[in-house]
């Protein structure tokens, strides 16, 4: 029996090792097989991803070209319609002002790109088409319609400077005739007085930094909040947009606009100074109007800006106006005039001894300058008339007026506003 044992057990263990290498194979088999679905399920995830990447590349070109319209209808208002190619994220680009709207008042039918259906589009408004492809096969669009942004408000009151209100003379301020107590004066810096008597204002004062100026209540309000102005982007983009919409109208030189009386409608681009000494010149309401040069205005010669439909009066250079003509509004128009320049010091371009970018010097009588807003100077109020609007400044507002002269609130300046020309969609579709 021992004998017969030992036989047959190097047999039992040839089985086993069989089992064994068996099982070993099996399980290299499996091992293979999660390796090859591991692999094969990366390989699929990379071709996901990068159809993924693919398809938002496309979009984002898309979009890019959709906002490659809008910065062009912002930077000009009267861009003609049309289309431009070009290529991004590997992807081709067509990027359309499909329709350009924006300086009518009334809607109109266009064709939208996307499906050749009709597309109304609004007043005062761009229909705008961004679209892209990627290899000949992948394809995505932005369409949208846009419009200006809201206006910025200007900051309320009679009076407000960004830097200090100068109480040089006893001048009074004046509430508006319709109102009571609202000639309000606003300093981000300082109100300060200057030798005499204070002026009488028929409203309150405030400063960020110390307030020496009582309001009608005798109140004097140091350590207020400032008050908020355009910033120097928004000024720029302002100008820029103005000046863009009126030279879409008459071009003449500044030395034409001066030597006739005249009366002008519509945007109008004046290239060179304007002095107007004797001519009696008027600006028609509705329109844009830039001048490319100084603003002077003396003797008898006056500018009448007649505009009350929220157009804008643009100065790239300094104002001053004296004399018994002057610069002047219909009262209860809010009017906007914008001047762009510093402050001349002692050499005034306009001949005159004001240091202030804007310097209002009337020779009696009654005028009414709407809102003056000297963006990066000061306004000087001056003379011995009756000044009525609201005067704003970038830096100081100085008030030196002579024995007779006032100032007054027209408080319809208080929805004069300043359109700063940037875009925003308004309705948006993508695909």
């Amino acid at each position: 029996m021992r004998e017969t044992d030992r036989r047959y057990c190097p047999q039992g263990r040839t089985r086993q090792r069989g089992f064994a290498m068996a099982f070993v194979f099996v399980l290299v088999a499996l091992l293979l097989l999660i390796a090859i679905l591991i692999i094969t399920g990366a390989f699929n995830a990379n071709n996901q991803a990068q159809a993924v990447g693919v398809k938002y590349g496309v979009l984002n070109s898309a979009e890019a070209a959709a906002n490659l319209a809008l910065n062009q209808l912002a930077e000009n208002p009267s861009e003609p319609a049309g289309c431009v190619m070009g290529s991004l994220n590997g992807a081709s680009y067509r990027s359309c002002l499909a329709y350009n709207n924006l300086l009518s008042g009334s809607g109109v039918m266009s064709t939208d790109y996307a499906n050749g259906q009709p597309l109304f589009v609004p007043p005062h408004s761009g229909y705008i088409y961004g679209e892209a492809t990627s290899n000949g096969n992948r394809k995505a669009y932005v369409e949208a319609i846009a419009q200006p942004a809201p206006p910025l408000p200007m900051p309320p009151g009679a009076v407000n400077a960004a830097q200090n209100v100068n109480d040089m003379t006893s001048m009074p301020i004046q509430q508006d005739p319709l109102h009571t107590n609202d000639a309000d004066i606003h300093a981000n810096n300082n109100i300060t007085v200057g030798g005499g008597s204070p002026s009488p204002v028929q409203g309150s004062t405030f400063a960020v930094g110390t307030d020496s100026l009582p309001g009608w209540n005798t109140v004097e309000n140091s350590g207020y909040s400032a008050t908020g102005f355009p910033n120097a982007t928004q000024i720029a983009e302002a100008a820029q947009t103005a000046k863009a919409i009126a030279q879409t109208g008459a071009s003449m030189t500044g030395a034409a606009f001066s030597a006739t009386t005249a009366t002008y409608t519509g945007n109008l681009y004046v290239n060179g100074d304007v002095n107007i000494n004797s001519a009696a010149v008027t600006l028609g309401s509705g329109n844009d109007v830039y001048i490319n040069g100084n603003l002077c205005i003396s003797g008898t010669g006056s500018l009448v800006n007649t505009d009350g439909s929220q157009g804008i009066l643009v100065v790239n250079g300094v104002v001053s106006s004296t004399g018994t003509g002057g610069y002047v509004v219909p009262l209860g128009n809010n009017t906007l005039m914008l001047v762009l320049a510093n402050d001349p010091g002692s050499i005034n371009p306009c001949g005159v001894s004001a240091t202030d970018a804007i310097s209002l010097a009337p020779a009696g009588g009654t005028e009414s300058v709407g809102t003056v807003y000297a963006s990066s100077g000061s306004v000087c109020v001056t003379g011995n008339g009756l000044l009525q609007g609201a005067f704003d400044a970038g830096n100081n507002v100085d008030l030196s007026g002579l024995a007779g002269s006032a100032l007054q609130y027209d408080a319809k300046q208080a929805q004069t506003t300043l359109a700063t020309g940037t875009m925003t969609y308004t309705a948006y579709n993508q695909d």
